[in-house]
């Protein structure tokens, strides 16, 4: 779940903590978080105190109960008065690195420093089996502002972003996460980030809708600004009712099509508290069925932005040494290979396997989903390429199962 908490512990003339109570935006966090349980939060503007995620995680997270959130080391460099902070469930992952990023390609300033978090997931084999998932999660809150020069500084920041991955990012798996400030698709912000001239490495948006966005009621299910129309509490919030898509999660090709042991569950992707039925509403205007009373009053009292919610599922590693000679027993291909590897999988059991050609080296080759015919499985790629010697052919299921087949390119 990524969240715009509006100035959150962050003071302003025209946002006081009269106008804008944290100890009650805390409690408002509080029943949206017992009512989603996130495996991992991004916020975006809290104010720059280290101290402000502490009180998040003592108030809105580990309460009632609950005591397995923690949170990621503060960070900024002292140009912004907001920043992000990330908290994820420590039952599932483990905080492996983070970085920051806070120059653009010119080595100007960002706006806002981008921040990035490396996590992999606690497999309950992971002691014997010394192997799991990791992935990267981004956290930014690019400049607000319909003027050029706001987009400019967006596009700057994705620009740098995209950059630091190509050089810096070792994870396939990157999710994205954070307000982004665009208001439409052709806005070169966005472009940077899922058109980019390296096609390895670009995000990809769940929704795939591209379009204007902004104050166009033909994307009223997407948007996620404003939750209040008249009530501002003396211009604290935005006004307008839902009318932009601010708020995003982008995810590489990589989470899009599970080829590096975790994928987004088709469907899952969307704002809390939209309706489809509000454009140019408050969230509470009319019936709003689409989360309960509390909640929908919470979202409302909280910020003027709505949460983005989506689900992603990590793969197991391999399971019994028994199912798994019995799987690697019914992968068949001709051995030694010409120019052209025909491979089949005769295995009921197998979920959505993958393969991968792999040097000696440890160089990957090919990558590529195999290809479900009458209950089994195959897989046909051209090998003319590849140099004569030794390659290693890698299957993975979804569920566990793996096997591992030497291959004599001729």
């Amino acid at each position: 779940m990524t969240y715009n908490l509006l100035n959150y512990r962050n003071a302003t003339s025209y946002c006081t903590f009269t106008q804008n109570n944290p100890l009650t935006k805390e409690q408002h966090l509080k029943t949206i978080v017992q009512y989603v349980q996130p495996d991992i939060l991004v916020c975006n503007e809290l104010g720059d105190a280290p101290t402000n995620a502490d009180f998040i995680l003592l108030n809105s997270l580990n309460v009632s109960g609950v005591n397995y959130y923690v949170k990621a080391p503060y960070s900024n460099n002292s140009f912004s008065s907001l920043v992000n902070a990330f908290f994820y469930d420590s039952r599932k992952f483990e905080l492996h690195s983070q970085e920051v990023i806070t120059k653009d390609l010119s080595n100007n300033n960002l706006v806002r420093v981008i921040d990035l978090y490396r996590l992999y997931y606690k497999d309950s084999l992971l002691t014997n089996q010394s192997d799991t998932v990791f992935f990267t999660v981004v956290a930014a809150h690019l400049k607000a502002g319909t003027a050029a020069a706001d987009a400019s500084d967006r596009a700057d920041a994705a620009a740098a972003l995209m950059q630091f991955i190509q050089n810096y990012v070792n994870d396939e798996n990157v999710l994205m996460c954070g307000d982004l400030n665009i208001y439409k698709s052709q806005e070169a912000a966005y472009q940077n980030l899922t058109q980019g001239s390296n096609v390895g490495i670009r995000f990809y948006d769940p929704l795939n809708q591209p379009g204007n966005w902004g104050n166009n009621g033909s994307f009223a299910q997407l948007h996620t600004q404003s939750t209040r129309n008249t009530s501002t509490n003396n211009g604290c919030f935005s006004s307008g009712g839902l009318d932009d898509r601010l708020d995003h999660i982008l995810i590489t090709d990589e989470v899009r099509d599970n080829l590096d042991g975790m994928r987004y569950v088709p469907n899952t992707y969307h704002a809390l508290g939209n309706d489809g039925l509000h454009f140019n509403k408050a969230i509470t205007d009319d019936t709003n069925n689409s989360v309960p009373a509390t909640v929908l009053s919470a979202l409302y009292g909280l910020s003027d932005h709505l949460p983005v919610i989506a689900e992603f599922e990590v793969e197991r590693q391999q399971i019994g040494v028994d199912e798994n000679t019995l799987f690697a027993a019914q992968v068949k291909f001709a051995n030694p290979v010409n120019n052209f590897l025909e491979l089949t999988l005769n295995s009921a059991n197998a979920k959505n396997p993958r393969l991968r050609i792999i040097s000696l080296t440890g160089a990957e080759m090919h990558r590529g989903n195999m290809v479900k015919n009458a209950g089994n499985y195959s897989y046909n790629c051209d090998v003319s390429a590849f140099a004569k010697g030794l390659y290693f052919i890698e299957i993975t299921t979804a569920n566990g199962l793996k096997s591992v087949k030497k291959m004599v390119k001729l």
